[in-house]
């Protein structure tokens, strides 16, 4: 009797266990589909959504203790917030995402929390602080893979810290960046990289347009519009922008007005 009921008992603690596993295993994975969800609703601009999302997915990690989905949790939360301009409880859960376990082996983690914090910082006039953790981005750069995803996140890094040295009006750590960032997008997959090439080659235009170098500048905003219309790419407003100010800088009034004329029917 007593061998029969050691027998049943270990058999019952054996399904318990399978059991937990198993129901352990649906949550993690219903907290990662939430994740995706998350990240798709920020990507479409949806923040309320994105929130909502990412704390179902938080209170469900919690319940299981899943550090991957509280990791991961914290940090959309934080991107979202900071989108929103809610920079202290964004700095929060950026903190709190950065002290999970699962954060230390991941750069790709350790990469966007620091790139969101030194944004934020810059935002807020920190610029020794913003400088700071870009310099930790590209140090965590050098750790992600593939190659293109690393040079991805260099090309972000080089491009936060060109804005940086914009309100510090340094104009030569400005090119010299702005020039880091070409280097690198332009030896990447142009299918990969081009919005981040229009948005460059955007930026080089409006430099050498406010220089007085206008040739210079519309072939880059050449560039920028070719690379939209290449691979369909919606968002020209701002090139639209810059060349109805290089307009207005060389005096033609209804060129200008044409430009943003396109810039506003482009953001329709």
């Amino acid at each position: 009797m007593t061998i029969v009921y050691l027998i049943l008992s270990f058999l019952l603690l054996l399904t318990s266990n399978l059991s937990a596993k198993d129901n352990q295993g649906k949550i993690i994975e219903e907290v990662d589909s939430l994740l995706e969800l998350s990240k798709d609703s920020k990507y479409n601009v949806n923040i309320e959504s994105a929130i909502e999302y990412a704390y179902h997915a938080l209170s469900m990690s919690e319940e299981v203790n899943y550090s991957r989905g509280k990791a991961k949790s914290y940090l959309n939360l934080g991107q979202t917030l900071f989108y929103l301009g809610s920079y202290e409880k964004s700095l929060e859960y950026l903190s709190l995402a950065e002290k999970e376990p699962y954060v230390s082996g991941d750069p790709v983690m350790l990469f966007e929390v620091s790139r969101v914090r030194g944004q934020i910082y810059t935002y807020l006039n920190l610029y020794k602080q913003s400088i700071r953790e870009f310099q930790k981005c590209l140090a965590f750069a050098e750790d992600i893979t593939p190659k293109q995803n690393s040079d991805y996140c260099f090309s972000l890094t080089y491009e936060n810290l060109s804005v940086v040295y914009e309100y510090l009006d340094s104009a030569d750590s400005v090119l010299y960046f702005m020039n880091k960032n070409r280097q690198v997008l332009e030896s990447m997959d142009e299918s990969f990289a081009y919005r981040n090439m229009v948005n460059l080659y955007t930026s080089f235009g409006n430099i050498y347009s406010i220089e007085g170098e206008f040739g210079l500048a519309k072939e880059f905003f050449d560039n920028a519009l070719n690379l939209t219309e290449k691979y369909q790419y919606p968002y020209q407003s701002r090139t639209y922008i810059f060349l109805g100010d290089m307009e207005v800088r060389k005096e033609n009034p209804d060129s200008a007005m044409f430009y943003y004329n396109k810039a506003l029917s482009n953001l329709e």
